[in-house]
C-alpha cells in the first residue's frame, strides 16, 4: 500500500472518529419517530461519497427494530462496499439507507437512539 493510500486512510478515520460517532449535541435537529418512538439524528455528512446504494435484501427505511445491509461504490477509492446497520452502543444504532437524490442512489447514515427500554443487540434495538 503506498504511503498516499496510508496517509488517506488516517485521515478517513480521523474524521470518523471526530465526527461519525454517537448522537451527541451536534446543534442539528433530530427528530422522534411517532411509530417507534426512537431518536434518529442527522443524516450524516458526505454521503455523496457513496454512490450506486442498492439494498442486500428488503427496504427496511430507517427502521431500528430491523437490520438492513446495503452495498455501495465508494466515489473516495473507487471499489465496491457494504455496510450493515450497526450498535454504536448498548443503547444506540447507526441506521444505513438507499436514498435516491437528483442525480444517484446514496448511502446515507445516522445515528439513532434506541426507543426507551429498549438496548441494542447486532444492530437492531428490542425490548
Amino acid at each position: 500500500m503506498s504511503t498516499t493510500a496510508v496517509i488517506i486512510i488516517a485521515i478517513l478515520i480521523i474524521v470518523v472518529l471526530v465526527f461519525g460517532f454517537g448522537i451527541g449535541k451536534t446543534g442539528k435537529a433530530t427528530e422522534t419517530k411517532e411509530t417507534d418512538g426512537a431518536i434518529y439524528g442527522p443524516v450524516e455528512p458526505g454521503y455523496r461519497d457513496y454512490s450506486d446504494c442498492k439494498y442486500a435484501g428488503v427496504n427496511d427505511g430507517w427502521d431500528v427494530t430491523r437490520k438492513s445491509e446495503v452495498t455501495y461504490k465508494s466515489i473516495i477509492s473507487g471499489t465496491a462496499e457494504r455496510a450493515v446497520d450497526v450498535c454504536m452502543s448498548s443503547e444506540s444504532v447507526k441506521e444505513y439507507h438507499c436514498v435516491k437524490i437528483n442525480d444517484g442512489v446514496f448511502l446515507q447514515s445516522k445515528n439513532v437512539a434506541c426507543p426507551t427500554g429498549q438496548k441494542c443487540y447486532d444492530g437492531v434495538c428490542l425490548k
